[in-house]
């Protein structure tokens, strides 16, 4: 641990190190030095990120970038090698920055501030030349092929699993048009090209514990390029779970309108819709995941398609 500290020029005596273990991807450990500074080490998992020094260009570029613009968020810090790099044997070291993560919340100030937050930060971004972003997830949000990959499952159907959701598969069809409006207005340009976070959910998010104002959005291992709707529909979708509440999504949507100052009219007129198109694009994943044996998310699959699903109803009545 200390021979990897000093390859990043982190001098002096370490006190401790202690696992994170609320990521599911990368390796985390807290770094506390006898002098009271504080730095977040990590292990890229490159099975999973298989383009770690992509990655980590698009982040030094993007937070080297906002560190210019006047946005009321920290920007994560991370630290080179002797050589210039910013990874060593896929471990990297940034500055922590203090502040508490909520998994999940009913509190509405800091839905609000979690609004605020990704909206700033986009609102940072908004004028980033995204020809200079790596194309690190490609067609990662592509509903059109998300569904293509689902019709093949259906037809192979390995594991003899398609008549087990029949109903639920007759519900995709019927919703794949609608869903794929934000796919189809990308390409038709009806939406811009923009930097996007990848993960908008409030776990990514540093909030004050006093009063849960948003400090600095975190994780940005899936920065891409993309309609800025799909940051935001994702970000409703994972707010509200299984259940549409109004209130939260008010709260969401206030907060990011008062930083996100960029948005076209039309971008705003497809944020109720974004909600719908994201859950259902979720849902077609697990879907394709139940048929070929559950072996992308390791989970109950079939219950969180269900569920998907009875949510993606209630987006489209709304």
């Amino acid at each position: 641990m200390e021979t990897i500290l000093e390859t990043f020029g982190i001098s002096g005596k370490m006190k401790s190190y202690r696992l994170i273990t609320k990521g599911h991807i990368n390796r985390t450990y807290l770094i506390k030095m006898e002098d009271g500074r504080e730095y977040i080490l990590q292990h890229i998992n490159s099975e999973i990120l298989q383009n770690p020094h992509a990655i980590m260009q698009n982040i030094v570029k993007i937070t080297e970038y906002l560190q210019k613009q006047n946005i009321p968020l920290q920007i994560p810090h991370f630290y080179q090698t002797a050589k210039g790099e910013y990874l060593f044997d896929n471990w990297r070291i940034m500055d922590k920055i203090q502040g508490i993560t909520l998994t999940d919340t009913d509190n509405l100030e800091a839905i609000h501030s979690m609004g605020y937050a990704f909206g700033a930060f986009h609102q940072g971004l908004s004028a980033f030349p995204v020809m200079e972003l790596s194309n690190t997830f490609p067609d990662f949000h592509n509903t059109r092929i998300r569904f293509s990959n689902l019709w093949k499952a259906v037809e192979r159907n390995h594991f003899s699993r398609t008549s087990l959701i029949a109903d639920e598969l007759q519900q995709l069809h019927d919703y794949e048009n609608p869903a794929c409006l934000l796919t189809d207005g990308l390409q038709a340009k009806t939406f811009p090209m923009r930097i996007l976070h990848g993960d908008m959910k409030c776990s990514n998010i540093l909030f004050n514990p006093e009063n849960f104002k948003p400090i600095a959005v975190i994780d940005l291992d899936t920065l891409m390029t993309g309609t800025i709707l799909t940051d935001y529909g994702d970000a409703v979708r994972s707010l509200m779970g299984t259940k549409l509440n109004i209130a939260k999504y008010q709260a969401f949507e206030r907060g990011y309108l008062e930083s996100a100052q960029f948005l076209t009219d039309v971008e705003k007129e497809y944020f109720t819709p974004s909600a719908f198109c994201m859950t259902i694009e979720l849902a077609t994943r697990y879907a394709e995941d139940y048929l070929n044996g559950d072996t992308y998310f390791h989970a109950d699959s079939l219950k969180r398609l269900r569920e998907l699903l009875g949510f993606a109803n209630e987006f489209a009545v709304f």
